[in-house]
């Protein structure tokens, strides 16, 4: 079933067809707000499996849908961003609330969830066992309320330790989601961090925070993690070493690197494996002169990798970055160069 808003128009009539559908297993009503009433009054059809539907939530809501549909496999909720704003947290009935469990349920997409403090406490409360795919954003909303941050780990500790077979995590995010609580998702295959406020990256992370991903994450196929703002380093050559001694499974790798050290780019010694197809630095920071050595370790590195992207940010003489274009001719050419005329294409 599918259904759009209209303006002056409440849910009933979508109701109306939840009770005269009992067997309805896919509903699609995804606008601008749909008003769910009270909580114990929403029909939801007892067979339902995916669910696409767009209100304001609260836990009581998310808690009556799960008890009366236990085949949910699939759900996609989001909330009105206007009042979404002014949510302040739990009331203290539903702090007292117990945990649920949500037993059949693979995928869940709260991206359109603006506050966080409205989708945590569903994340914290709900027992997710065959959960495998999850997604969220962390806006600036977040930041109105101080304690977020502890939040968004407990919430994380929570859904890795009642989730165990999550193999995908994906995260829009202004708010810093720490290293530590992501390496508990041991069976992760997908890692997806991204920044939802642009292209400057609000926080850095460390060759050291690498390292301890990548041991917690063996199984890592795609990973897609910025790592570098236009003025502290971040991560080096050695954040890939881990990677390729660590997560032999890798086929699609997103990170930003800082080449500055050339002696870090020469201790990098672990090719990865033929597995890893695309590599994509986002960026690359190098100074002009260290390129063409860089290609050339790239190239002995990624033996599997025909696909390569990027942005090269170069430094001049005082060391101020720069967006280089012509650093990306000069790394493709001399990688061309060692592949015997295979494709590698750098943009």
């Amino acid at each position: 079933m599918g259904a759009a808003y209209c303006p002056n128009v409440d849910a009933s009539p979508i109701y109306d067809t939840f009770r005269c559908n009992p067997g309805l297993e896919d509903v699609d009503a995804w606008g601008d707000m749909f008003e769910l009433g009270e909580s114990s009054a929403v029909p939801w059809p007892l067979r339902l499996r995916c669910l696409n539907y767009s209100a304001i939530w609260t836990l009581r809501y998310w808690r009556d849908l799960v008890e009366r549909c236990g085949g949910l496999r699939y759900a996609k909720i989001g909330c009105d961003h206007a009042e979404d704003r002014h949510y302040t947290g739990l009331s203290a009935g539903e702090r007292e609330l117990p945990m649920i469990t949500a037993q059949n349920i693979r995928v869940l997409d709260l991206t359109g969830v603006h506050n966080a403090r409205r989708f945590l406490p569903i994340l914290s409360k709900t027992a997710m066992p065959e959960l495998r795919e999850l997604s969220f954003k962390l806006g600036q909303d977040a930041l109105d309320n101080d304690g977020t941050e502890d939040e968004v780990e407990e919430a994380m500790r929570v859904v890795s330790e009642r989730s165990p077979k999550l193999e995908v995590l994906k995260v829009e995010t202004t708010v810093p989601v720490e290293i530590d609580s992501l390496s508990k998702f041991s069976c992760l295959e997908t890692l997806h961090i991204s920044n939802q406020g642009g292209e400057t990256w609000p926080w850095v992370y460390w060759d050291e925070d690498i390292d301890a991903l990548a041991r917690g994450m063996p199984r890592l196929t795609h990973l897609s993690l910025p790592c570098l703002t236009e003025r502290e380093p971040g991560t080096t050559m050695l954040a890939l070493d881990s990677l390729a001694t660590h997560c032999r499974r890798l086929q699609t790798l997103a990170i930003g690197i800082d080449a500055t050290d050339s002696q870090a780019a020469d201790d990098v010694v672990t090719p990865f494996s033929d597995m890893l197809k695309s590599m994509t630095f986002s960026p690359l920071r190098i100074p002009t002169s260290a390129a063409e050595c860089f290609a050339c370790n790239l190239s002995t590195r990624m033996p599997g990798v025909h696909k390569f992207r990027g942005r090269i940010m170069g430094l001049d003489e005082r060391g101020r970055s720069f967006y280089w274009d012509d650093g990306l001719k000069i790394i493709e050419n001399t990688i061309r160069g060692f592949r015997n005329g295979g494709v590698a294409e750098l943009w």
